[in-house]
């Protein structure tokens, strides 16, 4: 791909030198006219088995002058492809919905309308006992790509980035031969940033500067499928963070939704919120003492991350044809909207925050509702095994198939951790455990964690979490005590590699909630 800032007509050229000559093989005009990338495509059938060196160029052929204007080249995402593939496997296409509640889809009772969602639901699988590997969205991202635990690949927090050593999924794919692109909506998710971009061939990079709208990032996505030419098959990982604080879609759309779901009063007394610095001068929700307001906006976002979903498989079908690919959906964690006392956020380890969607559609594949207890580890090798992919041995998760078939142990436990390792917990039949490894103020005087600090639930007597049963039931915490520190110390060989980050970058955290420190979530 070939792109050029600067006047008049220009002619791009790839040529290639097998001996002694450059021979032009592909040749494209830029009028003055034409903006954005340009794609050049050489046939090197010819030199096969041979070493070859590739020259690309570009030449000013009217209308401008070079020494004045001293242009701007790029030259990007060069691939070399082998032969066209016969052997029809799917493309693969994964998506990410960040701070998405599990029970904010209509297919498993939410109130807000998530008609594309449950369509995909109704033809796949539906997961509807499936947790998140982490709450915050980065370590969450770098379980989901490797199917590593966190304190397995060390990426603890938003402010680290991952281990060069640590194999992705991504890598796993393009050694079997597909194309490999990604394109998030937030900076954090970047590859210079996070990692994360290991085996992507193409990995969009967010305009600085620009709203954080799924939308944008759909345009790129839409853009890469409509100029895909390769005959290999693609992955394709798609990232939107549109149900993310500050809640609310773009305006246009959140008054068509108002039009027909009138908000509630921003303001009650008494007040139904309690503390959360969203509300407090200059956030968001200043002055909303009502929560169904604060909820009212957050389903609004919800809506409008679903009509997100349906034009992307909208521009799926239409590119790769209509149940011809693999899709997997899943959240990163959920959030928080009162429960616990915590507000507007994904702080600590109830299943508001990590009780996650996940929906997965394969050509011909089973369909149904899973009650099976799964892990957002489960991805990784569930396409590993379903594609052969040459995943690290000895992954924690299981086969999502196999839960489909009612093939896994009905008691499965599931374990999970707190961002910078402040919690671990792990849930089974009935019981959901959280230990506490650091002390914590996140949640203000009075509110305080201490190491050691132990709760434990019963789920089907108390679905609010509401009484801790640690203290009642000492034997039972006990040993899920042991099980949790035993698993975290057992794993625990991931280095912790912190980002490097600019001003411009920690403000950009700031702005979505990431004080860091005691404010990471």
């Amino acid at each position: 791909d070939a792109r050029l800032g600067a006047a008049g007509d220009w002619s791009f050229q790839v040529a290639v030198r097998a001996a002694e000559e450059f021979v032009p093989l592909a040749q494209i005009l830029r009028s003055r006219k034409t903006q954005g990338w340009l794609r050049l495509e050489a046939d090197l059938v010819d030199y096969q088995g041979q070493d070859v060196e590739l020259r690309c160029s570009a030449a000013l052929v009217s209308g401008g002058d070079v020494d004045q204007e001293h242009p701007g080249l790029w030259w990007g995402a060069p691939h070399v492809l082998g032969p066209r593939l016969k052997d029809g496997r799917p493309d693969v296409i994964l998506v990410t919905l960040d701070t998405l509640r599990w029970d904010a889809l209509g297919c498993l009772g939410g109130s807000a309308a998530t008609p594309n969602l449950d369509a995909l639901a109704a033809s796949g699988l539906l997961f509807s006992n499936a947790w998140s590997a982490c709450n915050s969205t980065l370590p969450s991202h770098a379980s989901i790509l490797t199917g590593l635990s966190v304190p397995r690949h060390g990426l603890l927090d938003n402010r680290s980035r991952l281990d060069p050593t640590i194999r992705t999924m991504a890598q796993s794919f393009a050694e079997k031969g597909y194309r490999t692109a990604a394109a998030v909506s937030v900076h954090h998710l970047e590859p210079a940033y996070s990692g994360l971009g290991r085996g992507f061939d193409l990995f969009h990079r967010v305009r600085r500067g620009a709203v954080v709208d799924g939308a944008m990032t759909l345009e790129v996505v839409e853009e890469w499928l409509g100029r895909e030419s390769s005959q290999a098959p693609l992955f394709l990982w798609v990232h939107l963070f549109d149900p993310h604080t500050p809640y609310g879609p773009p305006a246009e759309f959140l008054a068509a939704y108002e039009a027909e779901h009138p908000p509630p009063a921003r303001e009650v007394d008494p007040p139904t919120i309690g503390r959360s610095m969203y509300t407090k001068p200059g956030g968001f929700l200043e002055g909303v003492t009502n929560q169904a307001y604060a909820q009212h906006l957050y389903r609004a976002g919800v809506e409008y991350t679903d009509n997100l979903f349906g034009s992307l498989v909208e521009d799926l079908d239409r590119s790769r044809g209509p149940k011809a690919y693999a899709l997997a959906v899943l959240s990163d964690h959920g959030e928080a909207l009162g429960e616990q006392d915590v507000w507007f956020n994904h702080l600590f380890c109830y299943p508001a925050v990590l009780r996650v969607p996940m929906i997965l559609s394969l050509p011909g594949g089973p369909r149904g509702v899973v009650e099976q207890r799964v892990s957002s580890l489960d991805l990784a090798p569930t396409f590993s095994h379903w594609l052969g992919l040459e995943m690290p041995a000895g992954l924690p998760g299981d086969d999502l198939l196999r839960a489909a078939a009612g093939k896994l142990n009905a008691s499965r436990r599931v374990r999970f951790v707190h961002s910078a390792l402040l919690q671990a917990g792990c849930c089974e039949t009935n019981l959901h455990f959280i230990h506490t490894l650091a002390d914590s103020n996140q949640l203000g005087p009075g509110r305080e964690l201490t190491v050691g600090q132990s709760m434990l639930f019963a789920p089907d007597q108390d679905p609010a979490f509401l009484h801790d049963l640690a203290s009642e039931n000492s034997a039972q915490a006990a040993r899920l005590e042991r099980d949790v520190k035993g698993w975290v110390e057992r794993v625990s060989m991931g280095k912790r590699l912190g980002a490097e980050l600019s001003a411009e970058e920690e403000v950009r955290l700031d702005a979505l909630g990431y004080g860091g420190g005691n404010q990471e979530r």
